[in-house]
């Protein structure tokens, strides 16, 4: 049996977890926005409109690096192969001092890395736009991302669509555990032709579970009312996803509703989020992904039952929760220890 070790992309690889004795690989696909740069704002900007800021900020993040450092964070091993620009050679020593490996990460000279624009105000909200930079250059054919030690991948739509596609189907066909979050949220189109019968479990918010269920075939104009459970149960009718073995919504203050096949039968979820000082939620979702890829890593295959899920759900909610009383999103990732120590007081 192969230990948990994960790929995230641009690609990111989760090694072998040392708190099973099997060998497990879980593999994430994850990208990096290099430098993301923060600005404190009265408000989000409306159209039209010229604010000034009162704070700026740039620090090392984007999706798929913060996914990285949160699975690395959960106490799983995790390798990260992507794509950043000769601007952004610094971040592999960066990431590896965090505990990501970095070997599968490519250096394109010449290039610029992806870069984010957040603003944050100061009730903790953000908006974020991104340029993809070295994101979206293809991954090299002859290079695979995904190696046959892998268990689990973790994949977010900041590469190329077509990256994404092909590295789900390798990790499809060699019977890898598969996590896909669709932010930024791909278009209509796009999800419709996406291979969902890939797919192992997808990970929504409220947002993106309305935009699904509006691309395939739920156009309700009651959706905006739909509560977390509602829209759950909506999305586990959709034909096109029928063949997941999880479907989790995170409703932010809210906390999080999943649904799992399991031996047992399908199996609901509810859970309530963690009771905090919100700060800041750049990097909460992040936080959460990261840490449910690495609890599941926990677990044998998709051998899971409601109890480990539930756990896993729980951990992952402590560890968004905690992200958010910190600025920033690397930096606030907070590490296992912090977690464990706080499952304690986390009340369902």
């Amino acid at each position: 049996m192969k230990r948990p070790y994960a790929l995230c992309a641009d690609r990111l690889i989760c090694r072998p977890s040392r708190t099973n004795s099997s060998r497990q690989v879980l593999k994430c696909l994850i990208v990096i926005v290099e430098r993301p740069t923060s600005v404190q704002v009265p408000h989000i900007v409306n159209p039209g409109e010229t604010i000034s800021s009162t704070e700026y900020s740039q620090r090392p993040g984007g999706k798929g690096a913060n996914q990285a450092v949160s699975v690395a964070a959960s106490g799983s091993k995790v390798d990260f192969a992507g794509s950043v620009g000769d601007d952004g050679a610094w971040l592999k020593e960066f990431l590896k001092e965090r505990g990501v490996g970095t070997d599968l990460m490519l250096v394109h000279e010449g290039k610029p890395s992806g870069r984010a624009i957040i603003q944050t105000t100061p009730e903790g909200e953000n908006a974020i736009f991104l340029f993809p930079g070295t994101n979206h250059v293809s991954y090299p054919t002859n290079t695979p991302a995904l190696r046959p030690y892998h268990t689990h991948l973790l994949l977010q739509n900041e590469i190329l669509l077509s990256d994404t596609v092909e590295t789900l189907q390798v990790a499809y066909q060699q019977g890898v555990v598969s996590i896909f979050n669709p932010s930024p949220m791909l278009s209509p189109e796009e999800l419709r032709l996406f291979p969902w019968e890939k797919l192992s479990v997808l990970v929504v918010n409220q947002g993106e579970a309305r935009t699904l269920l509006n691309a395939l075939g739920k156009q309700d104009k009651k959706l905006a009312d739909f509560d977390g459970q509602t829209i759950l149960n909506a999305l586990v009718s959709l034909p096109a996803l029928s063949g997941l073995s999880g479907i989790v919504v995170t409703l932010g203050e809210s906390g999080a509703v999943a649904s799992f096949s399991t031996p047992g039968g399908r199996e609901t979820i509810q859970l309530p989020a963690a009771k905090v000082k919100v700060t800041d939620t750049t990097g909460a979702g992040d936080t959460f992904l990261g840490y449910l890829c690495g609890s599941l890593m926990r677990i044998p295959g998709k051998s899971w039952n409601v109890k480990q899920l539930t756990e896993a759900l729980k951990r992952s909610i402590v560890a968004a929760g905690l992200s958010t009383e910190r600025p920033g999103a690397m930096s606030s990732i907070p590490l296992n220890f912090e977690v464990e120590s706080q499952l304690s007081a986390y009340h369902t």
